[in-house]
């Protein structure tokens, strides 16, 4: 499903949500999913994808950034993650199936290795096509996600991958939790919530589910049971 959210930006529900922003005959992906390819996008009028953004590396938000890679476009992915993307096979090889008490799974990385052309660092921006985007850690699904904050089309826009997934919810909680009986994610993801909230965003682009306005309540109607 492919649809337009202001005049240059676009949202594709696939194994997660891909949004995309385009300049002139230039695209830019943040998150690309499992199904969203080379090619795929012409009947849309996408026509040449330069950057793809990730916002971490669970396998269902970055599966196809190899085969953009090879496309010619450039991926970025978090600094905090680079292992996670970069030896994903080495990772999944080494893991301790008897291990029960670290419930932070390495192997739901990408299938291919992905060697970035460049790293996300928190706090700090990247630019294309004349737009920033101010890379915000948001560590709480995984300990190293980020969320990119740019304005587009007289908005105020937040991707902030899979720290929420609409108004007061989350998809998965169990992502949060690290490590048995360990609070470190639970904890991290309320900062990360707070800090998202003083963004004041005109827009956040989940990583599942649709775009939606923020307001004070998206935030606290979350964070309330989580704090409880």
């Amino acid at each position: 499903m492919f649809r337009k959210l202001t005049d240059h930006l676009f949202f594709i529900e696939d194994t997660c949500s891909v949004y995309g922003i385009t300049v002139g005959d230039k695209s830019l992906l943040i998150d690309c999913g499992t199904d969203v390819l080379p090619g795929g996008l012409e009947q849309t009028g996408v026509r040449q994808v330069e950057r793809v953004l990730l916002t971490h590396f669970h396998r269902d938000s970055c599966a196809a950034a190899s085969q953009w890679q090879k496309d010619g476009a450039k991926v970025v992915i978090p600094f905090v993650e680079k292992r996670f993307l970069e030896e994903s096979d080495l990772l999944k090889a080494s893991y301790n199936t008897y291990n029960n008490y670290t419930s932070f799974y390495p192997g739901f990385g990408p299938l291919a290795d992905i060697a970035p052309d460049q790293y996300a660092y928190d706090y700090e921006s990247l630019s294309w096509q004349g737009i920033r985007f101010d890379v915000i850690p948001v560590p709480g699904h995984t300990f190293g996600s980020v969320g990119y904050l740019f304005e587009l089309d007289n908005k105020r826009i937040f991707a902030c991958g899979d720290l929420m997934s609409g108004h007061g919810r989350i998809r998965d909680y169990f992502w949060s939790q690290w490590r048995y009986m360990d609070f470190q994610g639970h904890m991290n993801h309320l900062d990360s919530l707070k800090a998202a909230a003083a963004l004041n965003a005109d827009l956040i682009l989940p990583g599942h589910g649709e775009p939606f306005a923020p307001t004070n309540e998206a935030f606290t109607d979350l964070r309330g049971p989580l704090e409880e």
